[in-house]
């Protein structure tokens, strides 16, 4: 089992002493309550990674008319593009040491992973506006976008951890001997194994509120990006790259510097409220364009037969003119 830091037995001696105090139950049912938690709280926060942007983006189409899941859809393939090039870019970087391995250049680790990810994601948001045009030219409609955008990578990661979870539940009363392991691999699949299951119950939680965290800051980023295009200005563009930039390198410096989970958690929900007021400050703007409606042809009138008195006339009329000429 992995062992517990001081300051997570303090906490979990508190927690277990205050149920107790209001409950009445015996710490030592607590203590066999805590482990199987984690069967409670892997599913929970693979639930929210998946749902919740679902949810949202179903909200969001529903005040973005037709449009809405196309905006959504070229949300999810901007982050999808953005990492075709984000990934190999990083594995040049690395071979060619732009992008160190050694841990003592943690500040410049930080700083190309955090330029690299502001770069490919915003320059990839910038396209699907470009081929978008007219039709994302609003705040709603950079929201709808950002939550494709934002929204499939929490998805991709809910996926990866329940996954995770079925196939750890399933061989936690295994003999993994049985599965051809052996010698090295046997022992490192049991650590493995150990420090998956060793886990504080909570820890999987602070995944889901950094991924609700993250969906945040691809909406406001997303909006930074429309004004780009609103506005006429590419600082706007730059000011999403630096600022994307900024929160992926404060994330990796934190952990570097082994931060609790749960501050590092706190801090990236800091940033989000500054996210959101971010986001707010462009509510109305003034520079929105709305896409403009599809004419819809008016059908011509149909020709009325004329009167047949009127025809009779037109016909003898038609006649005399004949014999007379």
């Amino acid at each position: 089992m992995k062992e517990l830091a001081p300051g997570d037995v303090a906490l979990i001696e508190e927690f277990t002493a205050a149920v107790r105090h209001f409950t009445g139950v015996p710490v030592e049912t607590i203590w066999c309550i805590i482990p199987g938690m984690l069967y409670a709280t892997f599913p929970l926060a693979a639930l929210i990674e998946l749902f919740a942007p679902v949810v949202l983006a179903v909200w969001l189409t529903r005040r973005t008319g037709k449009a809405g899941w196309l905006l959504v859809g070229v949300g999810v393939l901007t982050f999808v593009g953005s990492q075709v090039v984000h990934l190999p870019l990083n594995w040049g970087l690395g071979q060619i040491g732009v992008l160190p391995q050694d841990k003592a250049r943690m500040l410049q680790i930080a700083v190309v992973l955090g330029l690299t990810a502001g770069l490919c994601e915003e320059s990839a948001r910038a396209v699907g506006y470009w081929l978008l045009q007219r039709r994302a030219r609003t705040w709603k409609s950079a929201l709808t976008l950002g939550v494709g955008h934002g929204g499939i990578e929490s998805i991709i990661v809910g996926g990866v951890v329940l996954l995770a979870f079925v196939n750890m539940a399933v061989l936690r009363n295994q003999d993994l001997a049985t599965l051809g392991l052996a010698g090295d691999q046997l022992a490192l699949a049991q650590q493995q194994m150990a420090a998956y299951w060793g886990q504080p119950w909570p820890i999987p939680l602070a995944g889901a509120v950094e991924r609700l965290t993250s969906i945040v800051m691809h909406l406001s980023l997303s909006v930074l990006v429309l004004q780009a295009f609103t506005r006429h200005n590419v600082l706007y563009y730059v000011g999403a790259v630096v600022w994307h930039a900024a929160i992926d390198a404060l994330a990796v410096i934190l952990l570097a510097n082994k931060w609790d989970l749960w501050a590092i958690e706190g801090v990236l929900a800091l940033v989000a409220l500054a996210n959101l007021g971010l986001m707010l400050a462009f509510r109305h703007s003034p520079h929105d364009v709305e896409a403009e409606p599809v004419p819809v042809p008016v059908p011509a009138p149909p020709l009325e037969p004329k009167p047949r008195a009127e025809t009779n006339a037109l016909r003898e009329q038609i006649e005399r003119s004949r014999f007379e000429g």
